[in-house]
């Protein structure tokens, strides 16, 4: 991976949520980094177990911005919100492997 991770820390929710269940992390490339020249950005989330991944893709100039930490606690404590982002695309699960 040639672009930025950085974790994410979500806004605070209430400890009947569980929201120490949860990884979240944003993962970006410049245009200059891929091949395409297209924006990439990718937020993701993972449960402590590694058995549920879910991601946010955006790709191309005109990007959808993310609050991070807000998405963070909508994904936490709105299980229909969440369920919309799981995925089981390997290239989005193996992004966590040095995570």
């Amino acid at each position: 991976m040639a672009g930025h991770w950085y974790d994410i820390k979500p806004n605070r929710i209430k400890s009947s949520h569980n929201p120490e269940e949860w990884v979240f992390a944003h993962y970006m490339e410049f245009p200059s980094q891929r091949d395409d020249g297209q924006w990439f950005n990718v937020y993701l989330f993972r449960d402590v177990n590694r058995s549920v991944f879910g991601a946010a893709v955006y790709v191309g100039q005109h990007l959808q911005k993310l609050e991070p930490r807000t998405w963070a606690a909508r994904v936490i404590v709105d299980k229909h919100y969440r369920e919309k982002y799981i995925t089981t695309d390997e290239s989005l699960i193996n992004m966590w492997k040095r995570h």
